[in-house]
């Protein structure tokens, strides 16, 4: 139950990054159509990846930030 409600926030606070985004490029009118094709284009990559490699892939991105 507290996974969910983490899940959750989670996508929100990328819905409102991306419309924020959206919105200072000024084309808050396309926020709803480009962020269902980003989400799902997002969610199609990431399935081509097994969960050894996207494991892989964060622990990587999380050095690199650090």
């Amino acid at each position: 139950m507290r996974l969910e409600g983490r899940l959750v926030e989670m996508q929100e606070r990328r819905r409102r990054l991306i419309k924020y985004l959206y919105k200072k490029d000024g084309k808050l009118n396309e926020f709803e159509d480009g962020y269902t094709q980003s989400i799902n284009k997002k969610q199609s990559i990431i399935k081509k990846f097994s969960s050894t490699q996207l494991e892989d892939l964060l622990r990587t991105s999380t050095k690199n930030v650090a």
